[in-house]
């Protein structure tokens, strides 16, 4: 569920194939977006599966999933991840920092080989 905090009203039921784990939301609260830019955040699924909306005119725009391909993160569930100045970055269950940039869209691993990943930040 979507919801407005200062309206406390219910903005959309997000319908996912997995249970989400996390969220990202494009800008942050703390960086203003440029005028003309869309918003975006991104779910991610506790198979590593993630999915990215667009926030346009403060209505959510849902992809057609008979466009979306799955894409996956990583091989273990998806614990965290944070989202500023266009870099995505994921931590996993196995202790594995995934980023992904405009630049280079695709994820990239970065192991670590310690314990879970539960919380980034900016």
């Amino acid at each position: 569920e979507l919801w407005d905090l200062p309206s406390r009203s219910l903005l959309r039921m997000i319908k996912y194939s997995t249970s989400i784990t996390s969220m990202a939301w494009y800008p942050p609260k703390n960086e203003t977006p440029a005028p003309g830019s869309l918003e975006r955040f991104m779910i991610v699924g506790s198979d590593g599966s993630y999915l990215f909306y667009k926030v346009k005119d403060q209505r959510i725009v849902v992809p057609d999933p008979s466009k979306h391909t799955s894409r996956t993160f990583s091989n273990y569930p998806i614990a965290c991840i944070t989202w500023c100045s266009g870099v995505l970055v994921a931590g996993d269950l196995a202790g594995t920092l995934t980023y992904w940039t405009a630049a280079r869209p695709r994820a990239v691993p970065l192991l670590t080989q310690r314990s879970p990943i539960l919380k980034l930040s900016v």
